[in-house]
């Protein structure tokens, strides 16, 4: 029975992460919470979430960039003003660069967004944002 759990998926816009998330609604998930760093189209992927399982109201957009701390901090933060708890999160976020390149942090794009921030994520979520700041000094 799923109709009490909250469920995240990171880049719930496309791929994986929005086919996980068309999953938790049709399984009866009380609300999903999807992540973009676009507004426009994650307001997109909900309209065809709603589109596919006939179920509205249940999908939360949030602005998540894995490429900053910043972002991730924020994103915690509302989470933890808003959300009580999370019951299943999918940690999808990451990206190949091909040429290298820096996040805003000063860090490898790659190694920000595949490695950085998702470990800043799950330690902000499930151990307490004590361990976790700005500039998370891992």
């Amino acid at each position: 029975d799923w109709s009490s759990d909250v469920c995240s998926s990171d880049l719930g816009n496309s791929g994986l992460g929005l086919a996980a998330a068309i999953h938790y609604v049709q399984r009866g998930a009380a609300t999903v919470i999807i992540t973009t760093r676009n507004a426009a189209r994650g307001a997109e992927a909900r309209e065809t979430i709603e589109s596919l399982t006939g179920k509205k109201g249940i999908v939360q957009v949030r602005i998540l960039d894995m490429n900053t701390f910043a972002s991730v901090k924020d994103f915690v933060d509302g989470l933890k003003k808003d959300v009580n708890s999370i019951d299943i999160v999918l940690l999808n976020a990451g990206c190949v660069e091909l040429t290298y390149t820096k996040s805003p942090d000063g860090w490898e794009t790659d190694l920000q967004i595949n490695t950085l921030s998702t470990t800043c994520y799950h330690c902000c979520c499930y151990r307490g944002c004590e361990v976790y700041s700005v500039e998370c000094s891992i």
